[in-house]
């Protein structure tokens, strides 16, 4: 390592140093040419996320690790630490007093050169000027026609003035709208910054042509989101700014803010937990249904094929968003969409009966008069549930699979009417209360 290496190296650490003292939960990157550099317990953790060679180098006598890559590389390593949970602060590299020392001095001795000089210039101009006047004598021999020539050459310089000052107004003009173009097209300053790194701008709400109803957009690293219909409570409290831009996206753009999925999720068969071992999904991908013939006809709808079976079902737009954002992998919306027809536990984790219901309070069974399954919840005193009829997949799963619980079939079909009928009685009692006093 030269000498100047060893300087620049040591001017870095000092930098370094302090600013870890001012934020030392931060990663610092220092930007040098054309690489960025870190060093020791920040080049350790960029070892452990980015996968970075820690080179172990000697700086002012004591050995340090440092990491490094190309400048370029940048735009792909950064979202990588922001999505581990790492503050990233990136830093120039600062100028070295001793070099803005020279500097000066330079200045300084130039400055001290610069009448020589001038003595010699003024010292030139004087010996020419007798000469001048001396070549200049015989033209004044001819007045009239002198004078003559300085009215052309006035009336001349005149008009060069006007279009040269009307060309210059020009250019001054023309300069100011560049300027101004110029700080038009800088890129704003982001409204948000998500969890993978994407710049959100631009966000904002409008009022849609020909219609009262009005739009919530924004723009994701520069391309424009499709408007959603804002609800009108969303609208005031955004109007008297209760409400803010990153808050609207988290309401009207939710997969936007959610960390993405490895993308080899969607390159490899998925793997799901199934009631009798291990359910591997060989394709899944999302289709426009073109029969005219069906009632879901111009529907967005999932496809999944395991094994022999082949199953589809119209997509919600949660969940499309889910998939073309890459938030959900195709495992996760299987368990979602097609968890009943599979009879996985995991799809029956979701329902709940509210607390206070008893296992003895529900029933199950088969209808007399229609020969159906159905289940209902009795209460007593405060009431009974209608009676729903169950489909024949979470019979199965019921009975066959017991990947379903009696508490979670009950909670899929009537729980509303439960919660509304715990409901109730408490208001009975409330007025009933207020009666007697």
């Amino acid at each position: 390592m030269t000498k100047s290496e060893t300087a620049d190296s040591l001017t870095l650490m000092r930098q370094f140093d302090e600013m870890k003292k001012k934020h030392p939960d931060a990663v610092l990157l220092f930007r040098t040419k054309d690489e960025y550099l870190t060093y020791r317990q920040d080049a350790v953790k960029a070892k452990q996320i980015l996968g970075l060679e820690i080179e172990s180098i000697m700086i002012g006598g004591v050995k340090t690790e440092v990491a490094s890559f190309k400048h370029n590389a940048l735009d792909t390593y950064l979202p990588r630490l922001v999505r581990a949970g790492m503050r990233v602060a990136i830093c120039e590299q600062l100028e070295d007093p001793k070099q803005k020392k020279t500097e000066k001095e330079d200045v300084g001795k130039s400055q001290k050169e610069a009448p020589h000089s001038k003595s010699d210039e003024t010292q030139l101009t004087n010996t020419t000027m007798p000469r001048k006047k001396k070549e200049k004598a015989p033209e004044q021999e001819q007045p009239k026609a002198k004078a003559e020539a300085k009215t052309e050459v006035k009336s001349e310089t005149k008009a060069e003035v006007k279009t040269e000052a009307k060309a210059e107004k020009k250019q001054d003009v023309k300069s100011e709208q560049k300027q101004e173009t110029q700080q038009e097209r800088k890129p704003r300053e982001p409204q948000m910054v998500t969890v993978n790194g994407d710049k959100v701008t631009h966000g904002h709400a409008f009022q849609g042509k020909d219609s009262q109803d009005w739009y919530f957009t924004a723009k994701l690293n520069g391309d424009q989101l499709k408007p959603q219909k804002m609800d009108p409570a969303d609208l005031a409290a955004y109007q008297k700014k209760e409400m803010t831009v990153p808050q609207l996206m988290e309401r009207y753009y939710p997969t936007k803010l959610m960390p993405k999925v490895p993308e080899v999720a969607f390159k490899t068969p998925n793997v799901l937990a199934g009631p009798e071992g291990n359910i591997t999904i060989d394709k899944f991908n999302v289709y426009k249904e073109k029969d005219e013939k069906r009632p879901d006809f111009g529907k967005y709808k999932f496809y999944a094929q395991i094994g022999e079976n082949k199953m589809s079902t119209v997509a919600s737009r949660q969940d499309l968003n889910a998939y073309f954002d890459r938030v959900m992998t195709p495992g996760q919306l299987v368990e979602k969409n097609f968890g009943e027809r599979l009879h996985l536990s995991s799809h029956y984790q979701q329902f709940r009966l509210p607390e206070g219901v008893e296992n003895e309070q529900i029933r199950i069974a088969k209808d007399r008069s229609d020969g159906k399954w159905k289940v209902s919840v009795d209460l007593g005193e405060r009431g009974k549930t209608d009676k729903k009829e169950l489909s024949f997949d979470d019979g199965y799963s019921l009975y066959k699979t017991k990947t379903a619980t009696r508490e979670q079939i009950a909670a899929k079909y009537v729980g509303d009417e439960v919660k509304s009928l715990l409901a109730a009685p408490a208001m009975k009692m409330e007025k009933s209360a207020s009666m007697k006093m």
